[in-house]
């Protein structure tokens, strides 16, 4: 018994260890009576005849004897064992040889393909979308374009701009090529000498900083507080409104007087 074994094993804890596997290993296992029957089945089956080369897949017949039915296909076909109880007072199960469906590599092809053609494509209708499709193993590319790029015409399929001094001479090819394999679609990707595109989207930021830190420097609290102590820095920072509907603790207050 596993508490004999344990007792007299030299490493006791060891034994213990190996006798909790074997009783997991044994929960899963059928009765004695059962497992019995199901080999004696198992091996009527092996002795069952083998299907003709050539034949129908009916032709693999049925094992006589009343203890089971079905064959053993060759090549790659393996087979599903099912126990059912067989009728007429006789408790051994009945086992039946189903074969198992292969999939063929022409079949996994096309469930790929059909996999890849339900995944949603990349949509760009603007330029912003554009860069912010760029993965992060392409930084290179999404800084070029913020950077140089100059947009005149821009929708799906179809982009022209101009170039900011100094652009990479392959950025037209770097963006065609990602742009068409992340759509999925063929791109029309010009660059107009002739035009003058919009700022870039660098440029828009820049001039966007620019405007707002001007936008606080003329601040009229700013100006009086430069006034009263010369030198100090100022920051201003952005603030979330507060709004009653939005679920703050506000409390509203009338300080007016309604006394008559």
């Amino acid at each position: 018994s596993a508490h004999g074994d344990v007792r007299a094993a030299p490493d006791p804890l060891a034994a213990a260890e190996m006798a909790l596997l074997r009783l997991a290993v044994a929960a899963d296992l059928p009765p004695p009576e059962l497992a019995a029957q199901l080999l004696a089945n198992l091996k009527d089956v092996r002795d069952a005849p083998k299907p003709s080369v050539g034949g129908s897949s009916s032709s693999s017949g049925n094992a006589s004897g009343g203890t089971g039915s079905g064959g053993t296909g060759s090549g790659s076909t393996r087979a599903k064992i099912s126990t059912a109880p067989v009728s007429r007072g006789n408790t051994a199960p009945q086992t039946n040889i189903q074969p198992e469906p292969q999939t063929t590599p022409q079949a996994h092809a096309v469930q790929v393909q059909a996999v890849q053609a339900d995944a949603p494509k990349l949509i760009i209708n603007t330029l912003e979308e554009l860069v912010s499709a760029i993965p992060k193993n392409q930084t290179g590319l999404r800084y070029d374009i913020e950077k140089y790029i100059r947009p005149i015409r821009f929708e799906p399929g179809t982009f022209v701009f101009s170039l900011a001094p100094n652009a990479p001479k392959d950025i037209e090819y770097q963006l065609r090529a990602w742009v068409t394999d992340a759509t999925s679609r063929p791109w029309h990707i010009e660059v107009d000498t002739k035009t003058q595109g919009a700022p870039s989207l660098l440029e828009r930021r820049r001039a966007a900083q620019a405007a707002q830190q001007d936008a606080e420097d003329n601040h009229p609290v700013a100006t009086d507080a430069r006034a009263l102590f010369p030198g100090v820095e100022i920051e201003f920072r952005d603030r979330a409104t507060i709004s009653p509907l939005s679920g703050s603790n506000v409390i509203e207050a009338d300080f007016t007087n309604s006394e008559e």
